[in-house]
């Protein structure tokens, strides 16, 4: 009988993108769980406005009966922080999917914490906005502060970016928020010195999305899910 595994998916096509969430992943499989990351090679290679993201969930679509071929899928993770098409996915397969978008509002929420996002560009600010009153949260979202560098620049050039990326948390701060949520994949290496610096908590979705499967957090019923 085939192991069963958690299809960690990255939506788009970057081979950069599709390795930090593998790095993520790998850090949690020692755990029991088998974890399988994924992109979808005819995605474009970011996602970052609405077109992107409808293009997004026509390839998820299309890659299921690979992914069915290949994998006894336990549940998967839609790795971008739209969240596409992750409640097409869940009633087109049965499968427990979860969205790093709202994983990682709702980990801030479950504490009581008004958040902001931090996406990369500003054609990202109104789906944000929109995801975040979709969930229920919008009366807890402070703010969706865009950094100006595109999703590909942030993977290509971290170190880069770390620096822009403190001072857009430090205007969430003065915003009111009290968590923030690293709106992209691709900010994902940078979490953890940013924890050690910044004066919030600093919420990445791909460690949260993870953490929730490793928990079997119960999300059947959630708007993300379907």
């Amino acid at each position: 009988m085939t192991e069963p595994v958690v299809l960690l998916i990255n939506p788009n096509s970057s081979d950069e993108v599709t390795r930090i969430i593998d790095d993520v992943a790998g850090r949690h499989r020692g755990n029991g769980t088998r974890y399988v990351t994924v992109k979808v090679a005819s995605n474009p290679p970011a996602i970052e406005t609405v077109d992107d993201e409808i293009l997004a969930v026509q390839g998820l679509l299309a890659s299921v009966l690979e992914w069915r071929d290949r994998f006894d899928v336990a549940a998967a993770v839609v790795a971008c922080f739209g969240d596409p098409g992750v409640s097409e996915l869940r009633h087109a397969t049965g499968w427990q999917v979860h969205g790093i978008a709202y994983e990682a509002m709702r980990s801030a929420v479950e504490r009581g914490q008004r958040f902001s996002i931090v996406c990369a560009l500003p054609s990202a600010v109104p789906i944000m906005e929109q995801l975040a009153a979709h969930y229920g949260w919008a009366d807890m979202l402070v703010s969706v502060r865009p950094l100006g560098i595109s999703v590909l620049d942030i993977a290509a050039a971290l170190e880069d970016t770390a620096s822009r990326l403190e001072q857009v948390i430090d205007d969430c701060v003065s915003d009111g928020a009290d968590a923030v949520c690293l709106g992209c994949a691709s900010m994902t290496p940078l979490a953890e010195a940013l924890r050690s610096s910044a004066r919030v908590r600093i919420i990445d979705g791909v460690e949260a999305a993870i953490t929730a499967v490793d928990h079997q957090a119960p999300s059947d019923n959630s708007p993300a899910c379907g």
